[in-house]
């Protein structure tokens, strides 16, 4: 888990790896999919979507991790915005990117890479990638 390996994550690798992933199994039930539950109640998988948002969140803020906190809600709403456009490739960015301010902590390179998506810039998805390896140093791949 990329959010895990990172330097912040150090104290309680355990608790940032649980929030990330109940955020994305969250974030997977508000599209209508899931890797662990059924999906097919379109009523219940929102739901379901909230209720893992509020533990990731949860999870982060009882570990202390106040800005991996602001970072998760930034991915959030960052792949509310790709679902809106339809854009897929900024979604898989936005966890790519939020993983790694939530393990590596936040950078200028990301912030403006979050506001260039926001402001829906050609190209945004690659920017949100490359900010998100300059950080981190590599060219992981992983949300």
């Amino acid at each position: 888990m990329l959010a895990a390996s990172g330097p912040r994550a150090q104290a309680g690798p355990e608790e940032f790896a649980l929030a990330v992933e109940a955020a994305y199994e969250g974030y997977l039930l508000h599209r209508g999919m899931s890797r662990i539950l059924d999906a097919s109640d379109r009523d219940l998988a929102l739901l379901a979507g909230d209720r893992l948002y509020a533990l990731s969140l949860a999870v982060l803020a009882d570990a202390g991790a106040v800005e991996a906190v602001r970072e998760l809600a930034d991915v959030i709403s960052l792949c509310a915005l790709g679902q809106a456009e339809r854009s897929p490739e900024v979604e898989e960015a936005a966890w790519e990117a939020g993983a790694t301010a939530i393990g590596w902590g936040p950078s200028e390179a990301l912030e403006a890479a979050k506001t260039a998506a926001r402001n829906r810039v050609p190209g945004s998805a690659d920017g949100l990638r490359g900010a998100a390896r300059q950080v981190r140093g590599d060219v992981a791949h992983a949300h």
